[in-house]
């Protein structure tokens, strides 16, 4: 007789082993594919992210050449007025009011001298501390520079002082002296430590002082950028 009769049928186990192979294939090959797509966004949000990197470093890397050129044409005359960023330790010797301070200077280069290793700097600027204090300051700064590149400038400013929350040197207005250590690049980039003296000289009933040491980096100003301003 022929086979489909002569077969015996098949039993539920049978068939649901059968059914239950299926389905770990369909799984396996579900899960596969899945993996697959999963790699492909991977490796393409990579690629883009790796674009986008690239584009910012290049407008970066653009940016700096446009300024070392712009800072090239500038410098042909004499140098440039500053502007000092810095950070440090205020009243640094105590530990009661010792904290953070960060300040900001304008410092002017009048050319007054006309000497190749000597100015006179007028400089005004802020410092705030982390507990709230500060001052306005005004004053000259003495500036030596060895070999083209050793920095070695005293200094003096008056300054209108507030505590805040911070240490009450005894009187609003306050004396500055200290002295800046640092290295100058070609381009007049300066990077050192600035050590100084906060005193009232005696004006008020009080006078505790104090002591701040601080990291400063100094940027040119050129005409337009990176600050307002422009030099002869």
């Amino acid at each position: 007789m022929l086979d489909f009769i002569s077969a015996e049928p098949r039993s539920a186990e049978a068939e649901t082993r059968e059914y239950a192979e299926k389905k770990r294939q369909i799984h396996f090959f579900s899960l596969r594919a899945q993996r697959l797509c999963n790699a492909r966004f991977a490796r393409s949000a990579l690629m883009k992210f790796r674009s986008l990197h690239f584009q910012i470093l290049s407008k970066i890397g653009a940016l700096g050449t446009a300024y070392a050129s712009m800072l090239c044409a500038a410098y042909e005359g004499p140098p440039p007025d500053t502007v000092s960023f810095a950070m440090g330790a205020f009243d640094f010797y105590r530990d009661r009011h010792r904290t953070w301070e960060f300040d900001f200077e304008y410092k002017f280069f009048p050319n007054w001298i006309h000497s190749p290793i000597f100015e006179v700097r007028p400089v005004f600027g802020i410092m705030m501390t982390a507990q709230g204090a500060g001052y306005l300051s005004g004053g000259l700064d003495f500036d030596f520079v060895f070999d083209k590149h050793f920095v070695l400038a005293p200094g003096f400013s008056a300054c209108f002082y507030w505590h805040g929350h911070g240490k009450n040197l005894g009187f609003p207005l306050e004396f500055r002296t200290g002295i800046e250590v640092g290295y100058q690049f070609d381009d007049y980039r300066r990077l050192g430590l600035h050590f100084y003296h906060l005193s009232n000289a005696g004006l008020g009933d009080r006078n505790p002082g104090e002591e701040s040491l601080v990291f400063y980096y100094e940027i040119p100003v050129i005409s337009g950028f990176p600050f307002f301003g422009s030099r002869n």
